[in-house]
């Protein structure tokens, strides 16, 4: 039974969402943030308010911070990915051909 293609973008959906975890759980600047403000809460409720409060705030910002610079990574990563493909398409085989034409005439004039 084949399946359709919104079960394929769902499917692909699930998929794109899952590099995020293994990402936050594989290094440790998404979960030093993450466990100070899980700190700070537990701080919020007991009894050190201060200090609870400051890691909270200290914790989501650094934790905001370090998602958004992984974000902008992975925009950067696709903008290159689709710009090799691009160029690949657009210009075919003329790269390897045009550079082997510039050694052999760069060889054959020494």
């Amino acid at each position: 039974m084949s399946s359709t293609r919104s079960q394929n973008r769902i499917i692909q959906r699930t998929l794109s969402q899952r590099w995020f975890w293994r990402l936050f759980l594989h290094d440790l600047s998404y979960l030093l943030p993450a466990f100070g403000a899980l700190l700070g809460v537990l701080l919020l409720l007991g009894r050190a308010p201060h200090w609870g409060a400051s890691l909270l705030t200290l914790g989501v910002f650094m934790l905001m911070l370090r998602i958004n610079s992984a974000f902008s990574l992975r925009r950067e990563r696709r903008f290159l990915e689709y710009f090799k493909r691009w160029t690949r398409t657009y210009f075919g085989d003329q790269g390897p051909r045009q550079s082997s034409c510039r050694s052999n005439s760069f060889d054959q004039s020494i």
